[in-house]
This record gives C-alpha cells, sequence and structure tokens, in this order.
C-alpha cells in the first residue's frame, strides 16, 4: 500500500466518523423531545379527567390513552436511539399498533382499549379507548423505523417511513384545516386526534433527520433529491388510504348532507298533510290516515328514497319499494312532533340511489393515487440513474483530486525531507569534522577496505588511495599496534560484544597519529559475517593534553613536596634562631627590640601555618584513602573535646543535635566539621553558642552550623568561600583559606554548602551531600542505605 491510498484510506475514516458525528445532529432528539412533552401531557391528562389536554376543543376527537403511551414510547426510542433501550420502546409502541389494527380488521376486542385506563371521553370515537385506524398505521410506521435503524441500520428504509408518517399527519392537519373529514376518519371509525396528527408529524420529521443524519433542519442539497422522492411516494401511499376509508365507509359529507335535506322535506310535508283541514287531529291519527299521510309523501321525494314510520312496541309502516335498500347507517331520522304515541319518520335510500348521488371522491383520489405513484416511480428510476451517474462522476472526480493532492503533498513532503536530510547531512558533516572522526567500511567477502574523506584528512593520505586490500590500510599501522588490533578484530568476529581499540599509525608524511577505533559485524541471514563498519577517532590532542595535565600533576606533587618540607625548613629555622635570641640576649635587648623579636617568630608560625593550609587545600580530592562510613556525631564529639579549654576560658558552648552516618572521606569530613565549627566559635561573639544539626531532605542529607554573632551582610555570602577572602578586622587571625578549604571538600563528594545570614542576627552553614553517593560505592553500603540516616549522638553542652 502506497502512501497515497494510506491518505485516502485515512480520509475516508475522517469523512465516517464526521458522518457518525453528523447523525447525532440536534434536530431529531429535539423534535422527539417536544412530542414527548404533548404524549406526556395527554397521559396526564387522561389521569386528571381533564378534556382540555385530552381533546384540545370539546367537539373534537381525543387522542386516546394507548395513542399518548404509543407516541411516547416512540419518542423515547427516537431519543435514545445510541442505547439497547431505544430497541425495547419501539417494539413496545409496535406491538401496540399492530394489536390495535388487528382489532379493526378482525373484530375482535382483546381489552387492550381498557387495560391501563376507563375512557371517560367518547367524542368521535366508534369504540372506547381505542385508538383510531390511522393512528395505529402511523405508529407501526414509525416504530418499524426506529426498529429498522437501531436493528439493521436501513437508513434509507427509515427515511421512506419517516416520510409516509409525516404524510400522514400531515394530511390530517390538512383535512382539519380544509373541513375534509376523510383526511383524518375512516368510514364511522375513531377519529385521528388533532394533536396526535401534529405528534406523527414531529416524529416522521425526526426519524428523517435521524436515518440523514442532517444538523439542519433542512437538509442539504446530497439528501435533498432522496427526500423529496420519498415525499411524493409518501403522498402516493397516503391518497391511497384516503381513497381507501372512502370507499370503506361508503359515504361522504355531500351524500350526508343531501339525505338530511331530503329528510327535512319529507317531515314537512308529512306534517302539512296531517294539518290540512278536515284531518283527524294528531293526538287522535290511525294508522290507516298515517299510511295516507306516508304515500302522499313519498311521492313528494327523490327517486330511490323510501319511507318509515316508527312507533313504540314495534308498530311500523313502510311505503312500497321493489328496489334493494343501502345499509342502516344511512338512515336519517326525523320525530313527528305531537303524535299519540310518537311516530317516528324514517328516509332510508336505496343502493341505486346511493350509487347515483354519492360523489366520486374516492374512484377520483385512487386514480390519482395511481397517477402519482406511476409517476414517482419514473422520476425515482430515472433519478436513481440520473444519481448514480452523478455518484460515479463525483467519485470519479473526488479520487482524482484527492490522487492529485497525495501526489503533491508526497512531492512536498519529499522535497523537505531532502532538504533536512541535506541540513542533517551537513551538520553531521560538521560535527564529525569538528571531533575529527572519520569512518570506514571493510567487506570480509572481498577484503576490502573503504574509508571516508574525513578519515583521508585525519591520516593525510590522497583520496582514494587506501580504498583497495586491508594490507593497504595495515601498513600505516605502527607494528607494536598490529597485533593487539588484530586480535580485536577476531574478537569481533567471533562475535564479541563491540568495544574500542586505541593504535598508533604512521601518516605518508612522518606523522604519528593516536587513533581510537571502534566497529560492529554485519551478518547476513545466516548469520555469516558479511562486513564491519566503524569509526576512527583522532585521539592525539587528547593523549598530548593528558600527558601535559600528568606532568603538571606531577610538578604539583614536587611543589607540594617542596612547600611541605624546603620552604617550611627556613621557617622552622627563622622560628628557632629568633627564639634562640630572645632566650640569650633576653636581657640585653629593650623593649623595642622584643617587641619586633616577637613580630618576626609569630610571623614566622603563621607562615608555617598557612603553608600548610594550602598544602591541605592543594591535596583535597588527591588523597588515596578509601570512603567509609563516617559517624558525624562521633566526630563532632571530638572537635567539642578537643575545643573545651577555650571554651571554658571564653565561656560559650556547643549543642550537637543526633548526626548521621556519611559515606565518605573520614580525614575530609572531620576537616570540614572542624572548620565549620571553629569558624562558629571565631565569629559567635564574646560568650558564643554553637548549634549543630542535622535532617534528611529527599535525597540529601542536610547538616547545618549555627552561631549567634554579628551575622554576615548578604553581599558577601558567597564571597567568603574563595581563599583569603576574609571579612572583618578579627577575621584577619584565620588563615583566609578555611571556607574555600570546605567547599572544595563538600565538592569533591558532589554536595553543596552555602550560607544564610542577616547582619546582626548570626550566620548558619549548611552542608547537603547525597545520601547514597554511587561513587566508590561499597557493596555493603549499598545493600544498607538506611545506615545513612541513622542518628549519631545527642546534644553535647560544653561549659
Amino acid at each position: 500500500m502506497n502512501a497515497s491510498q494510506v491518505g485516502e484510506g485515512q480520509k475516508v475514516e475522517e469523512l465516517k466518523t464526521d458522518l457518525s458525528i453528523r447523525g447525532q445532529g440536534p434536530w431529531a432528539p429535539r423534535l422527539a423531545a417536544v412530542s414527548l412533552v404533548v404524549s406526556s401531557t395527554v397521559l396526564v391528562g387522561w389521569q386528571l379527567e381533564n378534556a382540555t389536554l385530552v381533546q384540545v376543543l370539546p367537539d373534537l376527537a381525543p387522542m386516546q390513552f394507548n395513542t399518548a403511551l404509543g407516541i411516547a414510547l416512540c419518542s423515547i426510542a427516537l431519543l435514545l436511539r445510541r442505547s439497547r433501550l431505544s430497541a425495547v420502546a419501539a417494539a413496545g409502541a409496535f406491538a401496540l399498533a399492530v394489536a390495535s389494527f388487528a382489532q379493526y380488521v378482525g373484530g375482535w376486542d382483546f381489552g387492550l382499549d381498557t387495560l391501563f385506563i376507563e375512557p371517560w371521553t367518547t367524542v368521535r370515537t366508534s369504540n372506547p379507548g381505542r385508538m383510531a385506524p390511522s393512528t395505529a398505521m402511523a405508529m407501526t410506521l414509525t416504530a418499524g423505523a426506529l426498529l429498522s435503524l437501531q436493528l439493521r441500520q436501513r437508513k434509507l428504509l427509515a427515511s421512506i417511513l419517516g416520510t409516509m408518517v409525516m404524510a400522514l399527519g400531515g394530511m390530517a392537519l390538512l383535512g382539519y384545516a380544509l373541513d375534509f373529514s376523510a383526511a383524518y376518519r375512516w368510514g364511522h371509525l375513531t377519529d385521528m386526534a388533532v394533536h396526535t396528527s401534529l405528534c406523527w408529524m414531529l416524529l416522521g420529521l425526526g426519524t428523517i433527520h435521524a436515518s440523514i443524519g442532517s444538523r439542519s433542519l433542512f437538509p442539504d442539497a446530497t439528501v435533498r433529491e432522496p427526500l423529496i422522492a420519498g415525499v411524493l411516494c409518501s403522498f402516493a401511499f397516503v391518497v391511497h388510504s384516503v381513497a381507501l376509508a372512502v370507499l370503506v365507509g361508503g359515504h361522504d359529507d355531500r351524500l350526508e348532507s343531501l339525505l338530511n335535506t331530503q329528510a327535512q322535506v319529507a317531515a314537512l310535508h308529512l306534517e302539512r298533510t296531517l294539518d290540512e283541514p278536515g284531518a283527524t287531529p294528531r293526538e287522535q291519527l290511525d294508522p290507516a290516515a298515517l299510511e295516507r299521510a306516508l304515500l302522499g309523501t313519498r311521492a313528494a321525494l327523490m327517486t330511490g328514497l323510501h319511507l318509515r314510520l316508527e312507533a313504540p312496541g314495534g308498530h311500523t309502516l313502510h311505503s312500497p319499494t321493489d328496489e334493494a335498500l343501502a345499509g342502516t347507517s344511512w338512515n336519517q331520522h326525523v320525530d313527528v312532533a305531537g303524535t299519540r304515541p310518537p311516530w317516528t319518520l324514517v328516509l332510508q335510500p336505496s343502493k341505486a340511489w346511493v350509487a347515483a348521488n354519492r360523489s366520486r371522491t374516492g374512484e377520483s383520489l385512487m386514480l390519482i393515487g395511481a397517477a402519482t405513484a406511476v409517476l414517482c416511480a419514473l422520476f425515482s428510476r430515472k433519478w436513481v440513474h440520473v444519481l448514480r451517474a452523478t455518484r460515479a462522476a463525483n467519485a470519479t472526480a473526488t479520487r482524482l483530486s484527492l490522487e492529485v493532492g497525495h501526489h503533491r503533498e508526497a512531492r512536498e513532503a519529499l522535497a523537505r525531507s531532502n532538504e533536512q536530510l541535506l541540513e542533517q547531512e551537513g551538520k553531521l558533516d560538521m560535527a564529525l569534522r569538528a571531533s575529527e572522526i572519520g569512518s570506514w567500511e571493510w567487506d570480509l567477502q572481498t577484503n576490502l577496505l573503504s574509508i571516508d574523506a574525513r578519515l583521508e584528512q585525519i591520516l593525510e593520505v590522497e583520496p582514494g588511495s587506501l580504498n583497495g586490500p586491508y594490507s593497504l590500510w595495515e601498513s600505516l599501522i605502527q607494528p607494536a599496534s598490529r597485533g593487539p588490533l588484530r586480535e580485536a578484530i577476531a574478537a569481533t568476529r567471533r562475535g564479541s560484544p563491540p568495544n574500542s581499540i586505541d593504535f598508533r599509525v604512521i601518516t605518508p608524511r612522518g606523522q604519528t597519529r593516536d587513533l581510537t577505533a571502534r566497529g560492529a559485524i554485519l551478518s547476513t541471514e545466516g548469520d555469516r559475517p558479511e562486513r564491519i563498519v566503524g569509526l576512527c577517532i583522532d585521539i592525539t590532542r587528547r593523549l598530548k593534553v593528558e600527558r601535559e595535565l600528568e606532568r603538571s600533576n606531577s610538578d604539583l606533587e614536587e611543589f607540594a613536596y617542596a612547600a611541605s618540607h624546603d620552604l617550611q625548613e627556613p621557617l622552622r629555622m627563622v622560628t628557632s634562631f629568633c627564639e634562640v635570641v630572645d632566650k640569650r640576649y633576653h636581657d640585653k635587648i629593650d623593649d623595642d627590640g622584643k617587641r619586633y623579636l616577637g613580630y618576626a617568630v609569630e610571623g614566622a608560625r603563621r607562615m608555617q601555618r598557612l603553608v600548610a593550609e594550602l598544602l591541605t587545600l592543594a591535596r583535597v580530592g588527591r588523597s588515596e584513602q578509601p570512603r567509609e562510613l563516617v559517624d558525624v556525631g562521633a566526630a563532632c564529639a571530638a572537635i567539642v573535646r578537643e575545643a573545651a579549654d577555650s571554651l571554658k576560658q571564653d565561656g560559650g558552648e556547643i549543642h550537637v543535635g543526633p548526626m548521621p552516618v556519611i559515606y565518605a572521606c573520614q580525614t575530609e569530613l572531620e576537616r570540614l566539621m572542624r572548620n565549620l565549627i571553629m569558624n562558629a566559635l571565631r565569629y559567635g561573639g564574646d560568650s558564643p553558642r554553637v548549634e549543630v544539626g542535622s535532617e534528611l531532605r529527599g535525597t540529601e542529607q542536610v547538616m547545618w552550623v549555627r552561631d549567634h554573632g554579628p551575622g554576615i551582610d548578604p553581599r558577601y555570602h558567597s564571597r567568603i568561600f574563595h581563599a583569603f577572602k576574609r571579612l572583618g578586622t578579627r577575621a584577619q587571625t584565620g588563615s583566609g583559606i578555611g571556607l574555600a578549604l570546605c567547599r572544595k571538600i563538600v565538592d569533591h563528594h558532589e554536595g553543596r554548602i552555602w550560607v544564610e545570614s542577616k547582619l546582626g542576627e548570626g550566620a548558619t552553614f549548611f552542608v547537603a551531600l547525597p545520601v547514597l553517593p554511587t561513587q566508590n560505592m561499597p557493596e555493603d553500603a549499598a545493600a544498607d542505605p538506611s545506615r545513612s540516616t541513622q542518628p549519631a549522638s545527642s546534644r553535647v553542652p560544653t561549659h
């Protein structure tokens, strides 16, 4: 799979993700929420027996309890379309609708209509509590659409069913607006309520949006044409449904109005006949007089209409007829006023009269529906071909556009990669040149060695002169280095880990170069050594510097020896002879001479101490004394005992808290604590009070020495750790090297040292050392790290 195919696959996945996100648009749940609110309000109205919530208007049909329950279930299924509860709710609504429709078709009564609540209003309701057949059909279609979305992902089927539901609801609303009862009533069966039709429109539109995944109330052009086709098909379906209602009911509003008019004419003619002069009063009419009046009235009516007089007790008078009469549902009843017993005039049409006077609405609607269905089929077929061709063209154009874009992006990415590669190669070449590193490659199969230009510059050879047999390269190597180099190569070929080796070469110009080489072996699939690649580093300068450093260290050692012996010996002689002069000629020297002689002795002794301190400072870190676990508390106790006499004279004291056991060089650590404590006593005032303590802070053991002297100005906190940087007049009594020695000891132990002080508030010197330094750590100390924080001693006061 090439890069363009991978990029196209990623774009397709992004498009699928985008469509999935679009399918969660806000309109479907919003519409479902509105219908859920309406149905829930009706359910509450049935419980509270509130006619306004159930019927809207007193003469309109109510939304039945089962209808509201089914709409609520469909709304919940649309709201929770992403969960399993959606399928359960849709299945419940589907079962409720199918069972209600089956009661109409089979003439059964499952008790479902009054199962949940006893209906208290039956306005325009053929069966108490039963939903309208058109409502049952709409509920079936809605539940089926939601089940197809949830279970089978049939989005096209759901979209078509949604348009049918929306068309059913819209046709019912249009029927209410135009007073066309066949749009919301099938025959004499229960009417679809006005708010029921509104809910079906909302649920149908919500189902459409859930199936096409549109975030807009009006879909875009990509789904507008299939929606138009679906709406036309739904219109044809609704037209057939209305025509079926008209044909099944066998009547329309025009026929019913005509029958009512003829009934009123017949009643008026009968009353006029009975009220003619000389006629028998109505209270005393006998059947013969009524029959004569009935015959006269019959002649005044249209052909095909028959009259009948009925009275309580089963008395009936008929006008003669030879025609088949229509069903009893077409009869019109008019009471004859003032008769004893009360007679009722019944007008009954014949089937021929009904057929002749009934409007052809049903047949016309059937023809319109059939024509619409044919047109929709032709349009859909044509639209499918056009859509397929358009989609194929769009897909081809999109694919070409994507391929062109991928090729362009690939070229740009390749160009950027080449630029970056060239830049990196330039930087690498500069780095290798600066570090004097060259590479080489030795083909073990052909015994040919090749080196790069940087290594040729290091060896001062002509370009390409060493690209050949390995013997050309070996001829430059100093004979003393050839043996170890061959052994290293043999070890590498045996599979030993790569290791560097130092050797010396002699260039064609006679220059000597010290190199270090490291190589790695590359094998074939059968683990057979094929070639060795590696690097050579010119270490001539480094070795020269190291040799110079060794000479400097040797000179420093000689200087230290001279400072400790040769320089101190004249000072000892000056001191000794000054003391002899003072002893032998004490009586012969005046006071000024004695004072000057004392200055000379004191200066010589101070010079001896200064030389000793400088020697100690130079030897920090160069001692071969191993590191070990040092009890800092015991070291502090020894220092306190040494200073006991001076503490008694000055009236000072030293408080030593719990101190740790540190892994360090014992001599240097003791010197560190001694310098800090003595420095605190020196600057602690007339009656110095020194506090020594420690605590564990993370991975560091922090120790401090605090005095209560005049303090140090913060400007000089970093200055005091340099040699001979003394502050104040009293500091002249020291050598000026003590704190510098402390800093060097702490640096040698990979720690930190600092001071915190303000003028007039004393000074606190802190030393932070690692708890477990890794340098020269013995195995027993590393195995028990807890020993490095164990307290060593407690308070040690001395007066």
